[in-house]
């Protein structure tokens, strides 16, 4: 496991898919970082699980990232 991509392979291609929505939509993390009132450190933090931040979260989903992309724990389904 790479330094760069704590929680795996489907986290490092859920946030590659982030960056090419935000792309066609004209924005960046600077944007999303603008939106949460957090510097831009703490959205790349949070994209790459070393952190969570649920004002990263939310401001994702003002630019519609699909929830599947979020890994929030906040919204995690338990499995019985």
């Amino acid at each position: 496991m790479s330094k760069l991509q704590p929680y795996g392979q489907r986290r490092a291609q859920a946030k590659r898919e982030i960056q090419r929505i935000l792309d066609g939509k004209g924005k960046n993390f600077v944007d999303v970082a603008a939106t949460a009132g957090v510097t831009p450190q703490t959205v790349s933090a949070t994209l790459n699980g070393y952190r969570h931040s649920p004002r990263v979260l939310d401001a994702l989903r003002t630019f519609d990232v699909p929830e599947r992309l979020l890994f929030d724990p906040r919204r995690a389904t338990v499995a019985a």
